[in-house]
């Protein structure tokens, strides 16, 4: 099962890294330029890619872990999640073909609290059941 999991974020995290380069080229997927066709869609893009990425490593993270352990692991990913996004969005700013964003950033980390919530919300929903 571990080995599932490291190949699992392994996946994630270079499907991450082939949209920021995709960005930075200019050459964003079909299915994520087609986000911004919508009013504030880059936005909610943020939201839920970031938001998504965090609760899939989190719970990977945390499978077959005590409680105490599990929130631990789910906030050192995020973390280390919003750290890893700071440092991405920051460097647009030196990329001719993006453009920093305050405001990008601040949906990510919203992405990013609003999705770790939920993980915190599955792990003591699970621990009352126990």
């Amino acid at each position: 099962m571990k080995n599932i999991s490291i190949i699992f974020i392994s996946l994630c995290t270079i499907f991450m890294v082939w949209i920021f380069f995709s960005a930075d080229k200019g050459e964003l997927p079909f299915f994520i330029n087609r986000l911004y066709m919508f009013p504030h869609g880059d936005k909610i893009g943020h939201l839920l890619l970031i938001g998504t990425f965090t609760f899939l490593v989190q719970q990977i993270l945390i499978i077959k872990q005590s409680f105490d352990i599990q929130k631990k692991r789910a906030s050192r990913a995020a973390f280390i999640i919003t750290i890893l996004i700071t440092i991405e969005e920051i460097s647009q700013y030196f990329i001719k073909t993006r453009n920093f964003s305050i405001i990008d950033l601040l949906f990510s980390y919203l992405g990013i609290l609003l999705f770790t919530c939920l993980t915190l919300l599955i792990i003591n929903k699970y621990k009352k059941k126990k």
